[in-house]
């Protein structure tokens, strides 16, 4: 028997954890690990090593660009799909490029469709190395010629 996936979510926002929780158990049947606190997320994140992970980028001890590399700076967890998932903001493509540059699969701000969530997750979850690893040279490049 298969495991199912667990998605580590990581937001302030108790009302949209519960709605990705619940989405994400009726539609794809997957566990969803809650967490508020970027020190929560770090611990859950040790514990549970998830199939994915989807976080804001404000929380109120740490910022999501931490935590993405954090992830991607440790081999062992390197390779783990991470989607931003943040408000919308006046900065918004100096916040998607510094995601994308940090490690981030993708970057997606509030509110979002649930299809367009559960379609960014599939994507995250089938990058390979390869994929993931050339997305981010040439994301660095392209950002260096500008």
């Amino acid at each position: 028997m298969k495991d199912t996936p667990t998605i580590l979510a990581i937001d302030n926002n108790i009302d949209l954890l519960n709605r990705l929780q619940l989405t994400l158990k009726i539609l794809l049947g997957y566990s969803v690990e809650c967490v508020t606190t970027g020190e929560d997320a770090l611990e859950k994140f040790t514990a549970l090593q998830p199939a994915c992970v989807i976080m804001d980028l404000h929380l109120p001890d740490f910022d999501g660009f931490s935590f993405i590399r954090i992830v991607r700076g440790d081999p062992a967890t390197a390779q783990t799909p991470l989607i931003i998932l943040t408000e919308p903001e006046a900065n918004d493509e100096t916040n998607r490029l510094i995601s994308l540059a940090s490690g981030a699969d993708f970057f997606l701000t509030k509110p979002v469709k649930p299809l367009t969530l559960l379609d960014t997750i599939f994507q995250a979850m089938n990058i390979s190395e390869e994929q993931r690893n050339s997305g981010m040279i040439a994301l660095l490049m392209n950002m260096q010629d500008n």
